[in-house]
């Protein structure tokens, strides 16, 4: 389900969307977001649960945003099938929206966290 089809082409974010991810520079526009996010690479991941946890939702007539924590378990594995890896990610975001032509996307996702490799 997360692809850079599901991600892009029904088009969650707005085109000059910026992503500010834990301790990187600022990412900006979807080409960027797709270099960020998929990565050309000899291993296969998959997302193996993702839990939100929303603290706050604010609007107006064409703003809003939502902050919360999330969890995210993940696993990578070598196409070759020679190694595996599984990852745990605990952190807090905020969601800027706007609505465009009745629309909402997000203009701006930062989050912060830590994530450690599961043993």
């Amino acid at each position: 389900w997360w692809n850079s089809d599901s991600i892009f082409k029904e088009r969650l974010f707005t085109d000059d969307a910026m992503l500010y991810p834990n301790g990187k520079t600022p990412i900006r526009g979807k080409e960027g977001m797709q270099k960020f996010w998929f990565v050309p690479s000899d291993t296969i991941t998959t997302i193996n649960t993702y839990e939100t946890k929303i603290e706050e939702i604010y609007g107006e007539k064409n703003l809003a945003y939502i902050v919360g924590s999330n969890e995210l378990n993940w696993s990578t594995e070598k196409k070759d099938k020679t190694e595996l890896k599984r990852f745990v990610s605990k952190g807090y975001f905020i969601a800027v929206y706007v609505k465009r032509n009745k629309q909402w996307k997000i203009l701006k996702q930062s989050w912060s966290g830590k994530t450690d490799e599961v043993k």
